[in-house]
Parts: C-alpha cells; sequence; structure tokens
C-alpha cells in the first residue's frame, strides 16, 4: 500500500511526490501527474501546448517526515498535506507527536475548518 500523496502548486509550478514510509523517488507519479496537466491544459486551451520547461517536479524523499510504523499513513499524510497548503514546515513533523495529530485531525473535521 503506498503512504504518499502529490502536491501541485500552480503558482510556483511545482509538483511534489511526498511518501512518509520507505521514501522512493515518486519520478513516475510526478511525470503522470505533469502528462496529466499537459493534457488538460490542451483540452482547455485549443490544443495549445503547455510550457513545461517552466515546472519543476520534486522528489520529498529526503524532506518528508517518515514514520516508524505501518498505521501511522493516513495521519501523516493529512498532516504533511495540511503543513504543505499553510506554508508550515513539514519537517516539524515527527512520529511521537502522531497522537496530537490525530486529535487535531479529528477536530479539525468536526468543526468542518483547519485551525492553525
Amino acid at each position: 500500500m503506498l503512504r504518499t500523496s502529490i502536491h501541485v502548486d500552480f503558482e510556483k509550478k511545482t509538483i511534489s511526490y511526498l511518501n512518509s514510509l520507505h521514501g522512493g523517488t515518486g519520478t513516475k507519479y510526478n511525470n503522470l501527474v505533469l502528462k496529466y496537466l499537459q493534457h488538460r491544459h490542451k483540452e482547455e486551451h485549443a490544443g495549445k501546448e503547455m510550457l513545461t520547461k517552466d515546472w519543476k517536479l520534486i522528489n520529498c524523499k529526503t524532506s518528508t517526515p517518515q514514520q516508524d510504523n505501518d498505521y501511522d499513513c493516513g495521519v501523516f499524510v493529512c498532516t504533511v498535506a495540511t503543513y504543505t497548503i499553510l506554508g508550515l514546515p513539514v519537517q516539524t513533523i515527527k512520529q511521537q507527536d502522531m497522537n496530537f495529530y490525530r486529535r487535531r485531525l479529528a477536530m479539525d473535521i468536526l468543526k468542518g475548518k483547519i485551525e492553525v
């Protein structure tokens, strides 16, 4: 089972592969997302090709926090996604804090919004 997510930042023109368990290059997945974006761009802009030279594909294997068990993957994925969206440093996410993040995620879901 993959414990990953892909983040597309249209302003910075980056596609980032994030994997909290055993890393991985993510090159295959980043390229698939870029190919999908090219296809959608072509559909939306009357056949005009998307300039891909401006896009950066990021392998976050070394910068994504790593979990040390097989059951916190969902909490890691959601927490890393939230931090990335909010522009917070994902390097501060630690395995020993998963119970806190699990409760925080539950509260955010119950409230229907993310509170910083």
